[in-house]
């Protein structure tokens, strides 16, 4: 990568930048991110980016110094990046500028425009704008191990193997029918009731099974209905998330 790094200084300096994160406790050393606490004293300038003066000073007598984001560096998250002046900076030396970097692994992470009421209610907020705001933070891996744990809808569009419905008897309207010839309808938002692609399964006790086929939730609101000459109806609906 290139000119990642970038500080409004006085003219003439030698400049080196220090890169501390994504946890603050951590450097980069050169060839990998390290504790702060095992850098020696004697080492403390190893690793740190030298920044190269670009323009002609302005008229207040600044200038900017560029350098480059270590591309050794593969692990997202947020750095902080201390500028500090001269050829071999020392570990109690003040810092005279510094930087925040959010950075994706292997390059910098563009902005994203916050999302606005409108596309929170609407639900189309951009599959962007999730994604990186979890780069940005280094937690990626994280926040998809807890939404793969949250209770979801079943999906529109998408099949739904092994679905599971109880038939009652119409003679006490509590036991479980066994064998009964199960016809399995849906009626998608609202519209005429129409077969189901697959056929009903049953499994025991009067409990029945249907592997349901992305035809069959291809709505936002899906009303099930299952029926045998013995038995009550078994009439159901659900609402369904996008994908």
């Amino acid at each position: 990568m290139a000119g990642e790094l970038a500080v409004k200084l006085t003219t003439g300096l030698t400049l080196k930048a220090l890169i501390l994160g994504p946890v603050f406790s951590n450097r980069w050393d050169g060839s990998a991110l390290v504790a702060i606490s095992s850098v020696a004293d004697a080492d403390w300038a190893t690793g740190m980016v030298a920044m190269t003066e670009q323009q002609t000073s302005d008229a207040t007598g600044t200038t900017l110094y560029v350098g480059d984001f270590p591309a050794g560096i593969t692990t997202p998250g947020e750095y902080l990046v201390v500028f500090y002046s001269g050829a071999s900076p020392t570990p109690g030396q003040a810092g005279i500028g510094q930087q925040t970097v959010r950075w994706s692994g292997s390059a910098i992470v563009s902005v994203v425009s916050l999302p606005t009421i409108t596309q929170f209610n609407s639900r189309t907020l951009a599959s962007n704008q999730y994604a990186t705001y979890a780069t940005q933070l280094g937690m990626s891996t994280k926040l998809n191990t807890v939404i793969a744990d949250l209770p979801g809808l079943p999906t529109k569009n998408v099949a739904l193997s092994n679905f599971p419905f109880l038939m009652v008897l119409a003679t006490d309207h509590v036991t479980g029918g066994v064998g009964l010839t199960v016809t399995a309808e849906r009626s998608l938002d609202g519209g005429a009731f129409a077969a189901c692609a697959n056929a009903v399964v049953e499994v025991a006790n009067g409990v029945y099974t249907i592997d349901l086929a992305a035809s069959d939730m291809n709505a936002d609101t899906v009303c099930l209905q299952f029926t045998a000459s013995t038995a009550d109806p078994h009439i159901l609906t659900f609402v369904t998330q996008k994908t």
